[in-house]
């Protein structure tokens, strides 16, 4: 199921403080931002019906980080007569995308969702670690299910939150999700899968990674406006009363959903307001827009230039390879063709990758860790390591993609690929490699620009160890 480009906006800062009504209201559930109630209503009855089938497994959230139930990807027996599959927070954030770009009619077909899970097509994890893809995942990753986009709700700076939490809270003997455990194992689950998809437990709040946030001048729950009650309780209130005020039946649909999954826990109540503030952690570049030419000067302009940020961008001329979906560069290290390019990048650079002269795909320097999976998985490749050179492993071995060089030292560096289905004109006339895309150019290319200052705010959140946009 292929993907599409979605041009979110970021979570506003209000530094001198705003009413927490107010804010949940203008700036969490913005109508830019919402999914089509009709759309919403629909998928949350398609799901309902689809886990009345025993031939579809539950897929509900992983529990902890050992055991048999924090591991994702594979369909388990726990003794229901029908398989659980457990998940980080991707099959709704591909569902959140899906039913997001219908919405804005970029696709016109709606999503199969039934059909979906019927074909085992619904994501479940981001990345597996190394025993989650030694045990043979069974379903896929958000990548491969989102034709390779990035998420635009991470990119513009944005986590997918739940109003019920999607998994128990065992600790607490108060929990009705959790005493159905031992009780009623397969409405556990059920529940537990319900609260993991439905549209109608979804709501977007800013990523902690790149947001400081304060209510009444403490952190809140988590240091998270998503994980707060407070600002739980002002969703459920304002999609009762404004969002979904003009759709009846959705509302009827939404007030169901909140008995039934919630198990009484969600009662009808007035909100307290307070006084929300958000900061973000580090000043984001402003998108650059073409500039006016100066009479009789055509290309010079007096304004000053677009505010990039402070990373370096390289091309690649390697087309959109396996190595770029599978999240990695490999080339010889030799000085031919711009190969020891690999040896100048650091976490958080960007890379164009230009295919038959458009840029096709952009990618993100990670750090390097020997550990990580995809060099793990390959380690047949890897018979000796030379060192680490800011973001680039230096080995002896052979090419971690293509088979056959004949060289025997090699370069390789880590990348999350963040966008694709792009086709904009190359930024340098180059034959080789790879080579630097200086600033100068990306001043006079706008479009570029863009796509640089994006990326980077997609790399940035993944390198301060992003993993609240999961949880």
């Amino acid at each position: 199921m292929s993907g599409g480009c979605i041009d979110l906006r970021s979570p506003a800062s209000c530094p001198d403080g705003m009413l927490l009504s107010k804010y949940v209201c203008q700036e969490l559930l913005d109508s830019d931002l919402l999914i089509d109630p009709g759309a919403i209503l629909n998928a949350h009855m398609v799901l309902a019906n689809v886990l009345r089938n025993q031939n579809v497994p539950y897929l509900v959230r992983k529990q902890g980080t050992s055991g048999s139930s924090s591991f994702r990807g594979k369909e388990t027996d726990v003794g229901l007569g029908r398989p659980v599959v457990f998940t980080d927070n991707s099959p709704a954030v591909w569902l959140h995308h899906r039913l997001l770009l219908r919405g804005r009619e970029q696709e016109g077909r709606q999503v199969d969702l039934a059909q979906c899970l019927h074909d085992r097509q619904v994501p479940v994890a981001q990345q597996l670690r190394g025993e989650e893809s030694r045990r043979g995942p069974e379903w896929p990753l958000l990548s491969t299910s989102m034709g390779r986009v990035y998420p635009p709700i991470w990119t513009a700076g944005w986590k997918l939150s739940h109003i019920l939490p999607c998994a128990p809270r065992v600790s607490d003997p108060t929990d009705p999700l959790a005493a159905l455990a031992k009780d009623r194992p397969a409405e556990f689950y059920r529940l537990r899968s319900l609260r993991n998809m439905s549209p109608y437990n979804y709501f977007l709040s800013p990523l902690p990674s790149r947001y400081t946030m304060y209510i009444d001048g403490a952190r809140p729950k988590g240091s998270d406006l998503g994980e707060d009650p407070r600002v739980i309780d002002w969703v459920i209130h304002l999609l009762r009363t404004e969002v979904f005020a003009a759709h009846p039946k959705v509302r009827e649909g939404f007030d169901a959903f909140l008995d039934e999954a919630g198990l009484g826990e969600v009662v009808s109540r007035n909100p307290r307001d307070a006084t929300v503030v958000v900061i973000a952690k580090y000043p984001a570049p402003q998108p650059p827009t073409r500039r006016p030419a100066v009479s009789g000067r055509p290309g010079l302009s007096s304004s000053p230039p677009p505010a990039l940020p402070d990373c370096r961008v390289f091309q690649m001329n390697q087309a959109v390879s396996n190595e770029t979906y599978s999240g990695f560069l490999c080339a010889p290290d030799e000085s031919k063709g711009g190969w020891l390019r690999l040896t100048e990048m650091q976490p958080g650079d960007v890379i164009l990758h230009n295919a038959d002269a458009k840029i096709r795909a952009v990618s993100v320097v990670e750090p390097m860790n020997v550990d990580d999976r995809r060099l793990v998985t390959r380690g047949q490749s890897i018979r000796r390591t030379r060192g680490v050179v800011r973001a680039c492993l230096r080995y002896d071995g052979d090419h971690l993609s293509i088979e056959d060089r004949p060289e025997i030292g090699f370069l390789a560096c880590l990348i999350t690929t963040v966008m694709s289905n792009i086709a904009l004109r190359y930024a340098r006339r180059f034959s080789g490699y790879a080579v630097e895309v200086p600033p100068e150019i990306l001043r006079d290319r706008p479009d570029l620009a863009d796509l640089v200052i994006k990326a980077w705010a997609a790399g940035r959140s993944s390198l301060e160890d992003d993993t609240d946009k999961l949880t």
